[in-house]
């Protein structure tokens, strides 16, 4: 898109002093409409490649298994997104997040993981490895050993996207690169980036603490935990259907 809007403002600015009014007017609006037919192709290709084209059947004995950071663990005394994810669905749910860990220590844990014969494994990992200063090839490599092997079990993979810069982010875009690859289901961003803005360190958690989603501007706390729980959610519905949801008492 930055390269498209270059090129039409280059060719724009030398083509303006050469045309007429009624020339200038009309290349203004067929750049204006080539942008706009760019930015939507962009739009719905950007959310196609957070869902999953196979849609699987649930089976209620088994379980969603969850491993992760400790944005999975939770911050004592809440137990993280999982254990209020498991209020929300119609099967068990296992937290199998550690505080700390990065994609290869997440990676020695899958014996664990898929000890629990999981239908679903739910991803979230990688933001160790950029503040341990691990490249992003080797925790792409980590994670896609990780969905393989979820998938040799017969497991279906859930990746949440983590945003690891607001403004220079040398991981950017990786979970989505790995979803479309692999065409796996994304829980995108957005989760993250609402409990460090809506935390004390940001001017709309400060404006608003009743409405804080976490107590020390990163992890989340059991508000935060239910917001992320309910993003799971939204991944979850869009593989299963209603069948994935509670019943309602």
């Amino acid at each position: 898109m930055i390269t498209i809007s270059i090129v039409l403002a280059i060719v724009a600015a030398i083509r303006w002093k050469h045309r007429t009014q009624a020339q200038r007017f009309t290349r203004w609006w067929f750049g204006a409409a080539a942008l706009w037919i760019a930015w939507a192709f962009l739009y719905f290709e950007w959310n196609a490649i957070e869902h999953c084209s196979r849609p699987p059947a649930l089976v209620a004995n088994r379980p969603i298994v969850c491993i992760g950071d400790s944005l999975t663990d939770g911050m004592r005394p809440d137990r993280g997104y999982p254990d209020q994810l498991k209020a929300m669905v119609s099967v068990p749910v296992v937290n199998c997040g550690f505080s700390g860990i990065s994609t290869s220590q997440g990676l020695g844990q899958m014996e664990r993981v898929l000890g629990h014969d999981p239908q679903v494994v739910i991803i979230e990992l990688g933001g160790h490895d950029f503040l341990k200063g691990y490249s992003r090839q080797s925790t792409k490599a980590n994670l896609l050993k990780m969905i393989r092997q979820c998938r040799d079990h017969g497991a279906e993979v859930v990746l949440m996207e983590i945003p690891r810069g607001f403004i220079f982010d040398p991981y950017a875009s990786l979970e989505r690169e790995i979803a479309y690859q692999e065409d796996l289901e994304l829980v995108p961003d957005t989760w993250l980036r609402q409990i460090v803005i809506m935390g004390p360190a940001s001017l709309p958690g400060l404006w608003m603490p009743e409405s804080r989603l976490s107590d020390d501007g990163i992890h989340s706390n059991p508000k935060g935990s239910f917001s992320i729980a309910k993003h799971v959610l939204r991944a979850l519905h869009r593989m299963y259907g209603d069948k994935i949801l509670a019943a309602k008492e």
